[in-house]
């Protein structure tokens, strides 16, 4: 979901992940996904998205919600910004139930102002079964050529055997 141009798709599957589905608002970046990744991806509003059961289960839910409400270089109106769309995640996550959530945004969405609004979300998740941890790296770190920090939420179902695997992020 909030697919982008299918960076993270891309990232999945040279580590072995095939996506099943995208969706992606921008037709622009549907194309891209359709030209380098999935012929079938189509432009897809996620507050219409109802994923296809996917056999076996899902196995990850992945994605990028917009960073503008939580962006330092905007106004952060956090949860009052219309493009605030995690409430999205945690639908979602309801009705795929996936084995693992992986969902990056900005650093400013862990500014002090928004805190209520995550203790809210990981209040919502927990009641759905989930529990996790957020990772904060530097892009840099990872190859990028640009010292950006990222934040990732990473979730899984409460009790799951492969958590303590993904508790810390991947070394740099």
């Amino acid at each position: 979901i909030f697919a982008g141009g299918g960076l993270m798709s891309l990232a999945l599957d040279i580590e072995g992940v095939t996506a099943q589905h995208h969706c992606e608002l921008d037709p622009s970046a549907a194309a891209t996904i359709r030209h380098n990744i999935d012929p079938d991806a189509v432009s897809c509003d996620v507050r219409a998205y109802h994923p296809e059961p996917t056999p076996g289960g899902l196995d990850i839910l992945v994605g990028g919600p917009p960073c503008q409400p939580w962006s330092q270089g905007g106004v952060q109106k956090g949860k009052d910004d219309p493009r605030n769309l995690w409430p999205e995640v945690l639908r979602l996550m309801q009705e795929a139930q996936p084995r693992v959530v992986l969902m990056e945004n900005v650093h400013g969405i862990l500014h002090a102002k928004h805190q209520p609004y995550l203790e809210w979300w990981w209040g919502e998740a927990a009641a759905l079964g989930y529990t996790g941890v957020i990772w904060k790296v530097l892009g840099a770190d990872y190859g990028s050529p640009q010292r950006r920090g990222r934040v990732w939420f990473v979730l899984y179902p409460e009790g799951a055997p492969w958590a303590s695997r993904l508790i810390t992020p991947p070394p740099p």
